[in-house]
């Protein structure tokens, strides 16, 4: 619903938003996206950095009455949340500290060599627990206030390993994906 003065309309969006529950989510990675090159400024600095985004499925299931953007019912289906990072093997990034944690392992030799790496990819299927925490923001396209869930750590399965569903379609198999270039803008 929304108002306007006395008068109240009816809202397109039926439903809220609602994130994946606070705390320790039993999940599964179903997406490791190249998302290309930003501006960012970090220690009051600009700097331009490469990030990418992990996409997991949790076990905790979209209410009753939940729809799609295409208006398809998709009640009980895995809540998704994702999470940017910078791409990073440094023992300080998140990225880094979230796979070494999640992988229960430090970086070999051979994944920190430029010329071997490690592969996300490797991670898309593979089962963790997240702690997921929630944070009030405001949406910057209505100015209304919102809660989102935040990935604040990744970590190594529990005894429950869930599985993809299915449902989930990677960024890389949607209609009209393009990758975006991993050149360094000048």
């Amino acid at each position: 619903m929304i108002k306007i003065g006395d008068t109240v309309l009816e809202s397109a969006n039926k439903r809220p938003f609602t994130p994946a529950a606070e705390g320790m989510r039993n999940a599964v990675c179903v997406d490791a996206e190249y998302l290309g090159w930003f501006e960012e400024t970090y220690d009051e600095k600009p700097k331009t950095m490469q990030k990418v985004k992990l996409v997991f499925e949790t076990d905790d299931p979209m209410p009753e009455g939940s729809e799609d953007f295409e208006g398809n019912d998709i009640s009980g289906r895995p809540k998704t949340i994702g999470k940017k990072y910078t791409l990073s093997q440094h023992p300080k990034a998140t990225l880094s500290k979230h796979l070494e944690s999640w992988r229960g392992r430090p970086w070999s030799i051979e994944e920190l060599d430029p010329d071997i790496g490690w592969d996300m990819e490797e991670q898309v299927g593979s089962p963790c627990q997240l702690l997921v925490e929630h944070k009030k923001i405001v949406e910057q396209s209505t100015g209304a206030p919102k809660t989102i869930g935040i990935v604040e750590r990744v970590m190594k399965p529990s005894d429950t390993k869930l599985k993809p569903s299915g449902h989930y379609v990677r960024v890389k198999d949607r209609d009209g994906y393009e990758v975006p270039s991993t050149k360094k803008p000048k």
